[in-house]
């Protein structure tokens, strides 16, 4: 009797540690499972481990604000240049000149004003009203004093003739100072003057109604841009292509 009892608990024991074993088998095979993160439980099932990854929010866009100074026309008459002629160091300063408005000037992020003299050279001859020819170091304290651009198409755009405005702007691309309204080119005619302020891009025109009936050159009337609705329209169109944020135009209109 005792070793009938004795085998039915063997059997027992057997049966406890077997289904022990299954049961630890089949735990661990789930653990495995679920831990297994690149087995899709079916074709159609897409990770989405990431769906609930937040993405960081983008600032919005914020405003830019320029300043921008505007002064009129900048012309010298002779009693200015004798005045500003240092007879020891036989050399012009008109810088003081504008000492009243020099931190207006140099403290905007872009100055602008509409130069109404040529540089044609000393050779010529300075003068002044009613054909202005200025000596050409105002161009260099204007750069120091904070301008950035220039309009050059005005009613004495031609005071000392063609030669007289091309030598106008070389002396301004030496000073290093950005112009418009009169040109050495067809070419440049159609190049647009763009600014890039703190990001904002400004297309700069300039017109003027006229040149005091001083003739333009036959074959050279890209010099200098008139009050024209044709060429301004076209002026437009090719500043609209460089996609600007603004557009500037100096209007020389008289009264």
């Amino acid at each position: 009797m005792d070793k009938i009892k004795g085998k039915k608990l063997n059997k027992k024991k057997v049966f406890i540690t077997f289904s022990f074993f299954l049961l630890l088998i089949v735990g661990i095979y789930l653990i495995i499972y679920h831990s297994r993160t690149d087995v899709p439980t079916n074709s159609n099932t897409i990770p989405t481990s990431s769906d609930n990854t937040e993405k960081p929010k983008e600032d919005p866009p914020k405003d830019t604000t320029i300043t921008m100074s505007v002064v009129g026309d900048i012309m010298c008459h002779d009693t200015q240049y004798k005045d500003a002629y240092n007879s020891t160091t036989k050399e012009y300063d008109f810088s003081y000149v504008f000492s009243d408005v020099e931190y207006y000037l140099q403290t905007a992020d872009i100055t602008v004003g509409n130069l109404e003299t040529t540089f044609a050279g000393k050779e010529v001859g300075y003068s002044n009203y009613p054909t202005f020819n200025t000596p050409e170091a105002l161009g260099y304290d204007l750069k120091k004093l904070g301008i950035d651009v220039l309009s050059t198409a005005n009613n004495h755009s031609l005071d000392k003739g063609y030669k007289g405005l091309v030598s106008t702007l070389n002396f301004l691309d030496d000073a290093g100072i950005a112009h418009t309204g009169t040109y050495a080119s067809a070419e440049d005619q159609n190049q647009i003057l763009i600014q890039n302020v703190k990001g904002v891009k400004i297309a700069f025109l300039s017109f003027t109604y006229g040149t005091n009936g001083i003739r333009i050159p036959s074959g050279k009337e890209y010099c200098i841009n008139l009050i024209d609705k044709d060429l301004i329209k076209r002026q437009i169109n090719l500043a609209q292509e460089k996609q600007p944020d603004l557009i500037c135009v100096f209007m020389h209109w008289g009264v």
